[in-house]
């Protein structure tokens, strides 16, 4: 609620990305609402109550306990308060006594924002923090602090916190093996075969069918090191790339075409939270974009949807300027594949980068694991 058009335009494009939703009004609190504001004010939520009641106590608080009315569960008013020492803030402090007596007829609470911290007063963050008001500073931090408490609020969908043992002495496994004990646990991987040689690798290709993608073994960063050459479409063309890498041996895999967005899936044990989810904008971009969400193992299907939800690359994966959009369910597939798999032993990290995720499939590219090394890993 705001007497700017452009404060209450600003919070309801902030919040679009974010788990909040804005009641409607009903029928009854428009009839209330015209009556207060008068024809000329546009009734909605986010609301522009524009400045006819301004000063006006009565009516103002009139106008918050009417926006309270219903579905809606916690209402927030924008004041930006004055310098004490170059303006009389006696017309805002009115706005306070408003939200107070508002907060009072509707039993919910309410909140003031200021869109800066420079109009936010210490004095008056003390004054509303007594009345049982929440203070609230800068529009995008306050919509995260209300996402979050009505994250917090939710009924939790996963059960008690995960604590892992500790592996005592962490191993890595290899891609092409860290792929095929996750396969076992339900992620889709590429059909692939290992080569020790040029000439092998070559013979690999053909029995997978072209096009194909060529990796170099033993090396912890392959495209950097020039080590991963896609969609070769011939033998000539991976004996070639093969003969580039600083590699003796390789990894050869389909190529998984028709590929709309990349995800990094992983899994750290957390000796003070336990198991911590990641879920990422993948691929070589992974460390340049920093589109990331975590979360507490174990989770549900519906706290991974929330958490891809709240990605930025969200946005590709539901169908960006004429793409389709990614297959969300197998998606969730494999990350919760991912948990199954950690859950399962001892492990100190597991990550899947690139997910490859496309219109009917999500297929983990690469995959590392590290930790204790058991009889099905």
């Amino acid at each position: 609620m705001s007497c700017s058009g452009g404060e209450a335009s600003l919070v309801a494009d902030s919040a679009i990305d974010l788990p909040i939703s804005f009641t409607e009004l009903s029928s009854s609190q428009k009839i209330e609402l015209h009556g207060l504001l008068g024809p000329k004010v546009a009734l909605a939520n986010p609301l522009d109550y524009h400045t006819y009641i301004w000063g006006d106590t009565e009516a103002m608080s009139a106008v918050f306990a009417a926006m309270m009315e219903g579905e809606a569960s916690f209402g927030v008013v924008i004041l930006d308060f004055p310098r004490n020492d170059r303006c009389d803030a006696e017309e805002w402090l009115k706005g306070i006594d408003a939200v107070d007596t508002a907060k009072s007829r509707s039993g919910k609470p309410l909140g003031i924002l200021s869109s800066l911290p420079e109009t936010m007063p210490e004095d008056i963050a003390a004054d509303l923090l007594a009345r049982g008001i929440v203070p609230m500073v800068g529009m995008n931090d306050a919509l995260a602090a209300v996402a979050a408490v009505s994250q917090a609020g939710r009924k939790k969908t996963a059960d008690a916190v995960h604590v892992p043992d500790e592996p005592t002495e962490p191993v890595e496994i290899g891609e092409s093996k860290s792929k095929k004990t996750l396969q076992k646990h339900g992620v889709r991987v590429p059909k692939s075969g290992s080569a020790s040689n040029v000439e092998i690798a070559v013979e690999v290709a053909k029995e997978i069918g072209f096009p194909v993608v060529l990796k170099g073994t033993g090396l912890a960063h392959k495209s950097e090191a020039g080590a991963v050459a896609l969609r070769l479409t011939s033998e000539k063309q991976v004996r070639e790339a093969a003969s580039r890498m600083p590699s003796d041996t390789f990894l050869v895999e389909e190529m998984v075409c028709d590929v709309v967005a990349e995800l990094l899936v992983g899994v750290v044990a957390d000796r003070a939270h336990g198991y911590v989810l990641t879920l990422a904008a993948g691929g070589v971009l992974t460390e340049l974009l920093q589109d990331t969400v975590s979360l507490i193992l174990p989770v549900a299907r519906e706290d991974v949807s929330d958490a891809l939800a709240g990605l930025r690359i969200a946005h590709v994966l539901d169908g960006y300027r004429g793409q389709p959009a990614c297959d969300r369910e197998a998606i969730i597939d494999a990350v919760m594949a991912v948990q199954s798999f950690a859950m399962s032993l001892p492990v100190n990290e597991v990550e899947i980068n690139p997910l490859l995720c496309g219109e009917n499939f999500a297929i983990a590219a690469d995959a590392l694991i590290r930790g204790e090394e058991k009889s099905d890993g």
